[in-house]
């Protein structure tokens, strides 16, 4: 592990780093274990004592991808065998979007303001709710019409482009407010005090990370890559863009139109010399 934390230039110490909180987690289980004696059983045994009341895929982001990581560098680097790490087999992610018509009719029922610009920024820019609430007017340039935060997922600043909306609406923001924190909320359950009685006053379920399942999957309905997608939504994994790639059948039917024909219609004279 230590190994592998150099290599990766990983501080174990680094309480901010989720990668870092992880490996010293899995230390504290199996850190004395010979490597060579590491087996699959190894690995299930200390996802269950660190995450065993958790999903599959908690279980396989917490333990045994973190495992696999540190054992297929040390098998590289030839201290042991290389071995396939199993998975626990997650469930099929389930995308969870609302239609556009929807998501103006949320905004035209939300108050003006910074209510209103928060439900506008989930659906344009699909930022994690987290992720928005930490956005600082430092983070954004009106100038260039960017904005960028340090996501803790990828461990690493991303930016991303202001969509016009937005920027339109930042731009009408007095001056003298263009300080320190965009929005009045630090923690999304300030969000949610309001958001679920509107929501449900409409008769509509609604929660803000459906906001970026939303734009991922209309992005993919108006023929967006799977490339865009992943750079629209700060994907590091295609796996987790792929889940926006589902087509309907009209979204067949509209794609397979735009390659025209093949075949053609025959010329009149063929038809008739036939």
């Amino acid at each position: 592990m230590e190994l592998y934390c150099e290599y990766r230039g990983i501080d174990l110490n680094d309480k901010r780093l989720s990668d870092a909180r992880r490996l010293r987690m899995l230390n504290a289980v199996i850190g004395d274990t010979v490597v060579t004696d590491i087996r699959q059983p190894t690995l299930v045994a200390a996802a269950n004592q660190l995450s065993g009341n958790r999903t599959p895929a908690t279980r396989n982001r917490e333990v045994i991808r973190p495992a696999a990581a540190v054992l297929h560098y040390v098998a590289d680097s030839g201290y042991c065998e290389w071995r396939r790490i199993k998975l626990f087999k997650e469930p099929q992610p389930v995308t969870r979007a609302v239609s556009q018509a929807v998501a103006m009719q949320l905004l035209a029922a939300a108050p003006e303001g910074r209510k209103r610009l928060v439900l506008l920024w989930l659906f344009r820019q699909g930022t994690r709710i987290s992720q928005t609430l930490a956005v600082t007017w430092d983070d954004i340039s009106l100038a260039d019409q960017t904005f960028g935060f340090y996501d803790k997922k990828s461990n690493q600043w991303q930016h991303f482009p202001l969509h016009p909306e937005i920027f339109e609406e930042l731009c009408r923001i007095p001056e003298a407010e263009r300080q320190g924190r965009l929005w009045p909320w630090t923690q999304k359950t300030g969000v949610y005090k309001w958001l679920r009685p509107l929501a449900k006053d409409l008769g509509i379920i609604f929660t803000p990370h459906m906001g970026r399942h939303s734009l991922g999957t209309w992005l993919n309905a108006s023929g967006a890559g799977l490339k865009t997608i992943m750079a629209t939504l700060g994907h590091k994994d295609v796996k987790s863009s792929v889940r926006y790639q589902a087509a309907d059948i009209e979204m067949v039917r509209s794609a397979s139109k735009k390659l025209g024909e093949l075949a053609g219609n025959p010329p009149e004279s063929r038809r008739k010399s036939s």
